[in-house]
């Protein structure tokens, strides 16, 4: 299965991980230090010896506002560096305090949609498939990562797009769809339950299955290392 957004990128990530902190346990605290982030990107190397720098990369979330579930919200964000980048996104609530909604949300880290282009500024999330409560979004691209100030997803009038938790049959595994066109190529991620499947079913749909299988969990741990990244950089700024 194609995995562009790099599993080189994903080790990068889980090895600068280190001593997980508090990414703001009061509800609503500014999130600036970690909003935004730059890098520089790999050096280039000169038949002398002496290394020269890469352009610049930034990566900023715009905190979205009147999210409601199963309706679409746009994703937005400013990017500057190299074209050839893709963007990998995803939402969580680790270490935020849900304060006033009960029942609480569990906690999630759920990816959204990866080998996005970087220099869009913009996908739209589709439906939002996620229950009440405080969330934020996470993205990597490159060497950088960034985060957006903890949001709001309210509760609408339609609940049909959210996913019951049962305990028989299990929910499927993460289940990764594609669409491209002559310019981009990008995948959105979903979630979605499954009965028991027939024979039939289980012979035609064996590969797909697997490749969603391997793709959703390589970009749940590339989610992890970017959120682990961005506690780490926290917890230096606090030193």
């Amino acid at each position: 299965m194609r995995t562009t957004f790099s599993t080189a990128l994903l080790l990068t990530l889980v090895a600068r991980s280190g001593n997980a902190i508090d990414l703001g346990r009061r509800q609503g605290e500014p999130l600036s230090s970690l909003a935004s982030t730059t890098a520089s990107s790999t050096a280039a190397s000169s038949p002398s010896g002496i290394t020269a720098p890469g352009p610049a990369q930034s990566l900023s979330f715009v905190t979205p506002t009147e999210v409601t579930t199963c309706q679409d919200t746009l994703i937005q964000w400013e990017y500057a560096g190299s074209s050839g980048e893709l963007l990998t996104l995803g939402i969580s609530n680790v270490n935020v305090t849900q304060t006033g909604i009960d029942p609480a949300p569990p906690l999630t880290i759920q990816p959204l949609a990866y080998d996005l282009d970087p220099g869009a500024d913009n996908w739209t999330w589709s439906p939002v498939n996620l229950t009440m409560g405080y969330y934020f979004v996470i993205g990597g691209a490159g060497k950088i990562a960034a985060q957006s100030d903890i949001f709001l997803i309210t509760n609408g009038s339609d609940t049909s797009c959210l996913v019951a938790p049962t305990p028989t049959p299990a929910p499927s595994s993460t289940m990764v769809t594609s669409t491209s066109s002559s310019s981009t190529r990008s995948h959105s991620v979903t979630s979605s339950p499954t009965g028991a499947p027939t024979s039939t079913a289980k012979k035609s749909n064996a590969g797909a299955i697997a490749g969603g299988v391997v793709g959703g969990i390589l970009v749940l741990l590339l989610l992890g290392g970017i959120i682990m990244m961005l506690m780490r950089r926290k917890n230096r700024s606090a030193r």
